[in-house]
């Protein structure tokens, strides 16, 4: 591991002779850098840090940036705001600093939150195992949007009401009465309204 040292930072060096010189460690830690570990001191490892570059490297037993994971320390990668936290509980949170847009891992859970958009694209196929698929949004659009022939979801629940109430009527007018249109359409309504995909608006 290489550190390039800083102006005016005390260092150690070492050498066969004047003309050969070399640093082995920087002797001097960086006042932030104490006052950030104060309160996790042991123990601790810094394997990095740059206070110009804003950067660092770091294992902590307690020390976290992290709102999620407070007091839980772990490895640390910090560049510029930007962050991933490996938590002595073994939970990973990964934090962009032009968010809020995040990823936590958190035991069975994984909750990502993106501030504008999130884009999954592949060339092939995108697919999801699980035993409920949730989407909760105002705007909720299936398909090739972009092709310009969009149509509506349907409440068919709703659509079933209206169909069976027309039926009701036609059956009241046959002669003799008849059940027929009713059967029709309850018969076709069970073929048309899915089981496992619901929609709420």
């Amino acid at each position: 591991m290489f550190s390039y040292p800083k102006k005016d930072h005390i260092i150690k060096i070492s050498g066969p002779d004047q003309y050969h010189l070399e640093y082995t460690v920087i002797i001097e830690l960086n006042e932030k850098l104490v006052s950030m570990l104060k309160d996790s001191y042991e123990n601790t490892q810094v394997l990095t840090y740059d206070e110009d570059e804003d950067l660092l490297i770091i294992w902590t037993k307690k020390y976290s940036v992290s709102t999620e994971s407070q007091n839980d320390g772990g490895l640390l990668l910090w560049n510029k705001g930007s962050y991933v936290n490996i938590s002595n509980n073994n939970n990973i949170h990964i934090h962009h600093k032009g968010g809020p847009s995040y990823i936590h891992l958190i035991d069975d859970l994984i909750h990502n939150y993106a501030r504008d958009k999130h884009h999954i694209e592949t060339s092939l196929s995108l697919i999801t195992a699980n035993e409920r698929h949730q989407v909760d949004s105002w705007d909720v659009r299936l398909g090739n949007y972009a092709s310009g022939s969009n149509f509506s979801a349907t409440k068919c629940e709703m659509l079933k009401a209206l169909l069976l109430g027309l039926a009701a009527i036609v059956d009241t007018k046959s002669f003799p009465p008849s059940p027929a249109a009713t059967s029709l359409v309850n018969s076709m309504m069970d073929m048309i309204c899915s089981n496992t995909v619901k929609i709420a608006f």
